[in-house]
Formats: C-alpha cells, structure tokens, sequence
C-alpha cells in the first residue's frame, strides 16, 4: 500500500491494518477517535489588520509623502494594495482538518488527516467494526486527498511523569 498523488490506500486483513509502509495489529489498539486540526489564520479580520498593520502604515506613511512626487504616491499605492491582498488572503485560507488517532499503549498517533469529515469517520467505523470482529477477508480503501501524519504524541501517566510530544 503506498501513498501516491491521488490518496493513501488503508487494508484491514485478519488482525492487521496496514497504512502506507506502516502496519498497526487490530489487537493492540485501545482507542480509535477524530481529532479537529484548525489550519490557516482563525482570528477576527480586525487582528489580520493589525498582523499586517506595518504594511498599511508605510503604504500611508508613503501616500502622504507622495502627494507631491508621483513616485511615491505609486509605491504607496502599491504597499498599501500588498497589505490589503495578505489581509484577504489570510481570511480566505482557513479550515478544518480531521485527524484520525489510534491510542495503543499509551502512545497517542495521529494516522490519516482530510479536511472531509466523513472520510476520517469511516475509518474510524472500519477500524471500530474490524476490532471486535476481524474481516476474513481483505478490506481495501482508497482515500483520495488524505495526507499522512507524523506526529507522535506519547502520554506518560503516574508518580512524576511528563507527558512528551515526538516528531516520528
């Protein structure tokens, strides 16, 4: 199974899962959960103003010294329409993405992540059903625009333990 540019192929066979190069034993995992990822800028348009507030104060700062000198009345429009266009864009370029986790002793793993909802959540029903009762035969799903993840976060429960995030 290999992640090429149209998806990730997921296999269910007997006991095991296989993701990728990577393979995961049905029997081992403790809980299987969607995980909500926010992605791009998430705030108010008055904060993406302020981020991009230097921009706007030379794009004015340079229209006031222009007036005079067509140069800088140009370039002053010019850095004043760049701010604005990141300002725009900021607000454009936002969403949800859907993690799907698997816990298995006390290891936290972010597997396949998908801004659709829906794709993450069959997942996780196959994996749900395949646990309690192993498929015979081989199921295979192909999931286009699904993204591996690689962040592994490991939870350390008891007397001074800390918990450890790890890039794996």
């Amino acid at each position: 199974m290999s992640q090429n540019g149209s998806g990730i192929d997921v296999e269910i066979q007997g006991n095991t899962m296989q993701v990728d190069n990577e393979m995961y034993h049905l029997g081992n995992i403790s809980r299987v959960s969607t995980y909500t990822h926010l992605i791009g800028f998430h705030g108010s348009p008055l904060r993406a103003i302020w981020l991009k507030k230097w921009w706007i104060i030379i794009g004015l700062v340079l229209l006031a010294v222009g007036s005079s000198s067509g140069v800088l009345l140009l370039l002053g429009l010019v850095v004043l329409a760049v701010g604005i266009a990141q300002i725009v864009r900021m607000l454009q370029k936002k969403s949800t993405e859907y993690v799907l986790r698997l816990e298995s002793a006390g290891v936290v793993r972010g597997v396949l992540a998908s801004e659709d909802p829906n794709t993450i959540e069959g997942i996780v029903e196959m994996i749900s059903k395949s646990i309690r009762n192993p498929p015979v035969t081989s199921q295979h799903m192909h999931l286009p625009n699904v993204r591996r993840v690689e962040k592994v976060e490991v939870n350390q429960y008891g007397e001074h333990s800390q918990g450890i995030v790890q890039n794996g």
